[in-house]
């Protein structure tokens, strides 16, 4: 669907190295907002980039879900809606988002 990079915070360029990056090439016809839950720490965050713009945030959070407990997905999108192509996960715990960094960098 995309590529991830380690924790993200607001104060962060939504860049990483591509080391820390994943790919997962979802496919969704639907691209709706949301996926609950959130407000934990940065540690727990992963940035995904390279996403199809047609990707749900449902379909992010059920393939990022492999690496640990999703407690939310977002995709990004722009002043007009459209998907930036990009979003962010956040796991239950920092070692499920690291194992998502490792083990599903550059998936589909």
């Amino acid at each position: 669907m995309g590529r991830t990079s380690g924790s993200y915070s607001k104060s962060r360029p939504h860049s990483a190295s591509s080391s820390r990056r994943a790919k997962f090439n979802g496919r969704s016809p639907a691209t709706p907002r949301g996926g609950g839950g959130g407000g934990g720490s940065a540690d727990c965050r992963v940035f995904v980039g390279n996403l199809r713009y047609e990707t749900s945030w449902q379909l992010l959070k059920d393939h990022m879900r492999s690496a640990g407990n999703v407690v939310h997905a977002d995709i990004l999108s722009g002043p007009d809606g459209r998907s930036k192509g990009c979003g962010i996960v956040e796991y239950a715990s920092s070692s499920d988002a690291q194992r998502a960094i490792r083990d599903l960098n550059e998936t589909t």
